[in-house]
């Protein structure tokens, strides 16, 4: 198998110095959320999916603190509690896929040439950052014209704002896309507690306001959140990334799939499904925050199935390990095709005596080095993920009396022994080739239970009892 390795520094030694603390976050995927929150009709994107799913609440809000009418629109930028900034945002965009309105999909219907935008608002930040309004234009799905314009300064009480679209249109558009915010988004991610509220948007220089503008914010739905991974975090729009039933155990599963999405600059390009535990610096070489752990060596364990649209595609799992502000160690694999899920144990090299404090993990549905068209339809299925030392439990050898299989080598049939009473409720042995891959999974019914070789090869396997996900534990067989 093709492996690839995201680390600083390698050290040959695979010894696993066991720490019974370290877990990953929602690492079986049990763990999904679906909230509710109300958006203004007609806009049917905005930063609520990545508020919700980072922070629980919506920072695009109906209030009744309203200009005209009974409700407005406001729009905040957080600061979640891992030290992430979500800068509050709408559009009414199909959508977005990235952080440029101009290439983004979808808009309202419209064929008139306006003069320009006005509108009233509020605002609480003096200096350093504003709140934004744009309009884009376009025609046959291209975008030819935009106007942003920026809106700050403290206003407690609704101030009014216009602007004149310069250069004018040249031509009228088929569709228009109107998108607010809360900071200066075109910049950077905004500072944390700036608070916007907008009301009566209209246009200048026609003689109706088109109905899909709903410029007074008086239309609102009701909308749910996708089921959100808990403790996980992805792209602003989840696009790629689901809950599945398939799992390897309990009740749920991690999917990502490829999917067809566009660059920066408008054109096809394959969207990668992903999803990183912490996260990650854009442009930097680092990780900003992960979650916390004490690492010196120890090894990550998880099941995957793995279906590319084209053989040369590949999945991939990564992670790094950190002390204070620098990468220590980590290790990597690309993921190759599996229809059935596959048991991967990757060690995690770390120099010498160092102990790393916090780890990232990133998980996606393709090869991030080849963004060919040809990649989307890949799916990933992955469950289970934990350190062995979660596994093995404090002692690193067994949690539970001793466990033979016997005889060994097996010709036609053996049996699992254990070696004193024990509630064995939940116990199940699993069988593996020794590149991973499950060939038997087997309920452990008492403290002597016994199978049969059928449709195991001659060869040497792996085996291990588990329950739940704790390994009780393993060794190794020679079938004849």
């Amino acid at each position: 198998m093709k492996r690839e390795f995201y680390l600083i520094f390698l050290v040959i030694s695979m010894a696993v110095t066991l720490n019974a603390q370290n877990t990953i976050p929602n690492g079986d995927f049990e763990n999904w959320i679906v909230l509710t929150y109300d958006q203004p009709t007609t806009y049917p994107v905005s930063s609520n999916t990545e508020s919700m799913q980072k922070m629980k609440v919506p920072n695009v809000v109906k209030t009744s603190d309203a200009y005209h009418g009974s409700y407005a629109v406001k729009v905040s930028t957080f600061l979640s509690a891992s030290g992430d900034t979500v800068g509050g945002w709408f559009a009414n965009a199909s959508q977005t896929g990235n952080g440029d309105p101009t290439v983004w999909k979808g808009g309202m219907a419209y064929d008139q040439k306006p003069t320009g935008i006005r509108g009233y608002y509020k605002y609480n930040v003096a200096t350093k950052d504003s709140a934004l309004v744009g309009v884009v234009f376009k025609k046959g799905g291209k975008s030819f014209a935009h106007y942003f314009y920026p809106v700050g300064g403290v206003h407690d009480t609704y101030t009014p704002f216009s602007f004149t679209f310069n250069p004018p249109l040249t031509q009228a558009p088929d569709t228009m896309i109107l998108v607010a915010t809360a900071s200066n988004l075109l910049k950077n991610n905004g500072i944390p507690g700036s608070v916007a509220q907008f009301d009566s948007i209209s246009l200048t220089g026609v003689a109706t306001q088109p109905l899909a503008l709903n410029g007074d914010f008086e239309w609102w739905i009701n909308m749910s959140t996708k089921p959100l991974l808990d403790n996980w975090n992805t792209d602003r729009d989840q696009v790629g990334v689901q809950r599945t039933m398939d799992a390897y155990t309990g009740n749920y599963a991690l999917e990502l799939t490829s999917s067809l999405g566009q660059d920066q600059y408008g054109a096809p390009a394959v969207q990668v499904g992903f999803v990183q535990c912490g996260e990650w610096n854009d442009g930097i070489k680092t990780f900003r925050h992960g979650f916390p752990v004490s690492i010196k060596q120890d090894a990550i364990v998880f099941y995957y199935k793995y279906l590319p649209s084209i053989i040369t595609d590949s999945a991939t799992f990564f992670i790094n390990l950190k002390k204070g502000n620098m990468i220590v160690g980590g290790n990597g694999i690309l993921l190759e095709a599996s229809a059935n899920y596959k048991r991967i144990e990757l060690p995690l090299y770390m120099p010498g005596d160092i102990v790393a404090d916090s780890a990232y993990i990133m998980i996606t549905s393709s090869n991030l080095n080849n963004r060919s068209l040809s990649y989307v339809g890949s799916d990933l299925k992955i469950d289970g993920i934990a350190f062995l030392s979660q596994l093995l439990g404090d002692s690193g050898t067994k949690i539970a009396p001793e466990v033979t299989i016997s005889p060994n080598p097996v010709i036609s049939s053996a049996k699992l022994s254990v070696s004193e009473p024990a509630d064995v409720t939940g116990w199940m042995l699993t069988l593996c080739s020794m590149d991973g891959k499950v060939q038997k999974i087997i309920p452990v019914t008492s403290a002597i239970t016994s199978f049969d070789r059928d449709g195991l090869s001659s060869g040497l396997y792996l085996w291990s009892v588990t329950k739940d996900k704790t390994v009780i534990q393993r060794g190794k067989i020679i079938v004849q």
